[in-house]
């Protein structure tokens, strides 16, 4: 694909009508298939895929500019009409063809939706079952954390998501987006929720270890290769929880964790142990602590 069409794809995806006008004046290919990545819009039209993306001026835009109003199947119209919101419709052609959930790339859906900032089309998915738990790298949740859409992430918590996921990629919360994106006010909203105790200890929060502990005492040594994504060794997979409160100066959380028995001979991947890695990369009062116990 030349690279004035992946720029045309992208813009569309992203709703940037005016990147879309230009590209058409350019010479956009106006009929050339989307053969860029494994999407749901592999192998569809400019057109197609601004249908698929809910986004109907660009799709106007484009047909006005030459193109071709290519034919929909049920599965792409039960899309566009998901991404559009119009939630009877969706349901008019779900109740024909009852397999299309099965069918579409509900992710794929989801996060389009969330990472565009379309409430009513997330809206529509949640109402006909969408699993909004569904991930392939991240989930829609991730997305609208990391695109600091506090409305959108408040309604993916209601519908039931679940913010102790972890993407395949970097093994990161939606938390973990917000902290990356520095979106104060996402980040204080995603506090309030629910968190595995790797988070609990890197974010200081002693109460929610104690919680977290007391409902199941074999947490305090758990390594962080139980709770990733993914079978692939990972550098971090020796982590335990007092090994990411100290890293991260979290001084009250590791005291939690120390008073409760956590191991402190613990080693990394190349058998350097805690205290050392502590001595090296935390600060002065962590390491007090650590040693204290090593005693």
């Amino acid at each position: 694909m030349k690279m004035i069409n992946l720029f045309l794809i992208q813009a569309i995806k992203s709703g940037f009508v005016e990147r879309v006008k230009l590209l058409i004046e350019h010479g956009a290919d106006l009929e050339k298939l989307d053969d860029t990545y494994e999407t749901r819009t592999k192998d569809k039209t400019p057109y197609q895929t601004a249908m698929l993306f809910g986004q109907s001026e660009i799709a106007d835009l484009l047909v006005a500019a030459g193109a071709k109003k290519a034919q929909l199947s049920p599965e792409d119209s039960f899309q566009v009409a998901c991404l559009a919101g119009q939630t009877e419709r969706a349901e008019m052609i779900l109740k024909n063809t009852p397999d299309l959930l099965t069918k579409v790339k509900q992710r794929d859906m989801l996060c389009d939706a969330a990472t565009n900032g379309n409430m009513s089309a997330l809206k529509t998915m949640i109402a006909l079952g969408f699993d909004i738990n569904s991930e392939r790298n991240n989930t829609a949740l991730h997305q609208a954390a990391f695109h600091g859409d506090v409305p959108m992430i408040q309604l993916l918590l209601d519908a039931g998501a679940d913010p102790t996921i972890r993407d395949t990629g970097h093994f990161q919360t939606p938390l973990g987006f917000a902290l990356y994106a520095e979106n104060e006010e996402v980040i204080a909203l995603l506090e309030t929720v629910e968190m595995d105790i790797f988070t609990a200890a890197a974010r200081g929060k002693a109460e929610k270890i104690e919680e977290l502990l007391s409902e199941n005492p074999l947490l305090l040594n758990q390594r962080f290769s139980e709770i990733r994504p993914g079978d692939e060794p990972c550098q971090g997979d020796w982590l335990t929880p007092l090994a990411n409160a100290a890293f991260s100066n979290q001084v009250e959380a590791a005291q939690v964790l120390l008073e409760k028995g956590a191991d402190t001979s613990i080693a990394n991947n190349e058998g350097k142990l805690l205290h050392d890695l502590v001595r090296e990369h935390s600060n002065k009062e962590v390491c007090s602590l650590i040693e204290k116990y090593l005693e």
